[in-house]
């Protein structure tokens, strides 16, 4: 039997009581992964359509006070935040406000850099990181600046800065490219980045405890961030990483409750799911945002995000009208997320046949 069928058997199963869905064999596996990896703590949530099949957090949220994770515990996202950005572009270029394939500097006349190549770039290639832009080298996480214009101004610091490449040739994964599309968003709605992606994305995906800016986020559910010290010993980060400067490219603060809901609807929006996934034509392992691959010969649209404290991990199964999602407080090490979500992914299979 295909895994979609088992999926569709498990659902209906599931409707009657829970012994049907691999609950203990994924808790395991989460459980496992976490103790070799001292992991303080895991949120991990799984849908298939408009379903929440699996959603539990694991660990505890700061190693100080011993709060545990639950579901409902906010992380850090990191470049899961790109995924928002590029649907919100998406979404204005889907109401005419300007075109994928426009110049950002016919769009933002003040957007100005040392390199003239500058004037080719699209927003396309920013989407898809093919602008030629550099990557950010100091995200200034103990900076917090609150006035209006921060992106404005960090944009501005971009007249000194040169490509990597001609725009459209090269790909160069860039977090510069997506702080930039994030003032385009700004401006075009003309309304601050962080409060325009609450009214038109977050909320409609009725995520009301998520947002880009840390300060607005409930303190109460937020887990902290953890490195290990030179002995080993894994200790709280002082400082936590949020700076409006990079709000589009990386500030994005959920739960597994709240991205599962935004997968959920993301799934739904089947001109989105058609724009953002499609291939680039001299890229074809990335689209709009959205990297491209496969896991067992299956198509995997994903994205991974890494910062100071925290890990996240994002995978839509589009065949099987399925999404995964991991949130962790921890930046060291990197390879348990494909373990534990790759992991569940086999069990499920298994458990379908």
């Amino acid at each position: 039997m295909r895994f979609f069928q088992g999926l569709i058997i498990l659902i209906s199963i599931n409707a009657y009581g829970q012994s049907a869905f691999p609950t203990r064999a994924i808790d395991s596996l989460i459980q496992r992964k976490q103790r070799a990896y001292e992991i303080p703590g895991i949120a991990v949530s799984i849908v298939h359509e408009d379903t929440i099949l699996y959603n539990k957090g694991f660990g505890i949220a700061d190693v100080n006070n011993k709060h545990v994770v639950d579901q409902n515990t906010v992380f850090h996202t990191a470049s899961i935040s790109k995924l928002f950005t590029a649907q919100a572009v998406v979404e204005l270029v889907n109401q005419n406000r300007f075109a994928l394939d426009d110049h950002i500097g016919s769009l933002l006349p003040e957007f100005k850099m040392a390199d003239q190549r500058y004037k080719e770039i699209t927003v396309r290639q920013l989407l898809n990181h093919t602008a030629g832009l550099p990557d950010v080298v100091d995200y200034d996480w103990s900076n917090n600046p609150a006035e209006p214009d921060v992106l404005k101004k960090y944009i501005s610091g971009f007249s000194t800065k040169k490509l990597k490449s001609d725009p459209g040739k090269e790909f160069y994964y860039s977090s510069m490219g997506y702080d930039l599309l994030g003032y385009l968003v700004e401006r075009i709605s003309a309304e601050p980045f962080a409060l325009y992606m609450q009214r038109t994305i977050l909320q409609p995906a009725s995520m009301i405890h998520s947002g880009f800016d840390y300060h607005k986020i409930s303190q109460a559910l937020v887990a902290s961030p953890h490195t290990k010290s030179l002995s080993g010993t894994v200790v709280t980060r002082k400082t936590y990483p949020f700076n409006p400067a990079h709000a589009p490219s990386s500030t994005l603060n959920s739960s597994s409750t709240e991205l599962a809901k935004w997968i959920m609807n993301f799934l739904a929006m089947q001109e989105h799911l058609s724009v953002m996934t499609t291939p680039s034509s001299n890229h074809t392992f990335i689209g709009l945002g959205w990297f491209i691959g496969k896991i067992d010969q299956e198509k995997t649209l994903y994205h991974f995000g890494g910062d100071r404290g925290f890990r996240s991990y994002l995978i839509i199964l589009p065949e099987r009208k399925m999404g995964l999602v991991l949130l962790a407080n921890c930046d060291y090490d990197e390879d348990f997320r494909q373990e534990i979500l790759h992991g569940i992914i086999r069990v499920l299979q298994t458990s379908a046949k």
